[in-house]
């Protein structure tokens, strides 16, 4: 990753309220501060805490994951000229890498997905309407995102909370 790209943004959705995960997040911070620069950037998230009572609206507040995908870029072409350069990642870190690191990257899409169609939209190719559609009925409140994470682990919601 370092070497594809300048930007890396490290997300740290782990629970510092249980020990074993607490070790695991010492272990991440430690190797963060061995690529820590001026473009990186890491962030915590304790997903359990700030996200009880379905409140994923915290991980905009608290993560600012809408501001990663206009800080990371996208790539775009249109018949071989480079239009825009994707120039960072941005890596989640959790035990199970199932619930809390699947709404975190689908919530992040969906940010980005509405960036990049603000792009479009500045080229001329997208009315405002259908962003703010996207964006009130997509993106929403979150309860769209936990219907899709809940197609493939019915249980989700309930361990999110």
């Amino acid at each position: 990753m370092l070497s594809e790209y300048d930007k890396l943004v490290w997300a740290n959705l782990l629970n510092n309220k249980r020990s074993y995960e607490m070790k695991l997040i010492q272990r991440f911070e430690e190797l963060v501060k061995l690529y820590k620069g001026s473009n990186n950037r890491y962030l915590y998230f304790n997903f359990h805490q700030e996200c009880t009572k379905d409140n994923y609206k915290a991980m905009d507040e608290k993560l600012k994951l809408g501001n990663c995908s206009n800080y990371l870029g996208f790539y775009i072409s249109k018949g071989g000229n480079v239009l825009k350069k994707q120039i960072g990642v941005l890596r989640s870190n959790c035990l199970d890498c199932l619930d809390r690191t699947n709404v975190c990257q689908a919530y992040y899409a969906f940010k980005a997905f509405v960036h990049q169609l603000n792009f479009f939209r500045k080229q001329g190719l997208l009315e405002q309407e259908a962003i703010e559609s996207v964006e009130n009925n997509v993106v929403g409140d979150g309860e769209f995102l936990m219907y899709l994470i809940s197609l493939d682990n019915p249980t989700a919601k309930e361990l999110s909370n």
